[in-house]
């Protein structure tokens, strides 16, 4: 159980090294405008939760289609959040930006990562 802990505590601690280093890598690649074409929502994998009650969060994701030499992909990106799904699916949720940075592998550019505007 000590050594669970023990591995608990490194890898919060890396973490952060590991997402810089992506963002890093993702901001090295060629990069291009994608445009939302449609959304979808889901539940998130891990939702908040006290001894009483379960809640639920859910993500508006849009799918961002961007073109490479000619070739088109997509990828989803997420959006909004909220703990009300119906918000999200009945209330005319949109994107929140027009266009994405698209960053995207150049050995392979199915391999990408969306930036939002305010992220570039």
């Amino acid at each position: 159980m000590v050594l669970g802990i023990i591995a608990s505590m490194w890898v919060d601690g890396q973490s952060d090294r590991w997402r810089e280093e992506d963002l890093l890598k993702w901001r090295s690649w060629p990069s291009t405008t994608g445009t939302p074409v449609e959304t979808r929502v889901r539940e998130k994998l891990f939702g908040k939760y006290t001894r009483t009650r379960v809640y639920r969060d859910y993500i508006l994701e849009c799918r961002v289609r961007y073109s490479v030499s000619g070739r088109e992909y997509s990828i989803w990106v997420e959006g909004d959040t909220s703990l009300d799904r119906k918000w999200l699916t009945e209330g005319g949720q949109q994107c929140p930006f027009s266009s994405y940075d698209v960053h995207y592998d150049p050995k392979d550019p199915e391999i990408a990562h969306a930036f939002a505007p305010e992220e570039r």
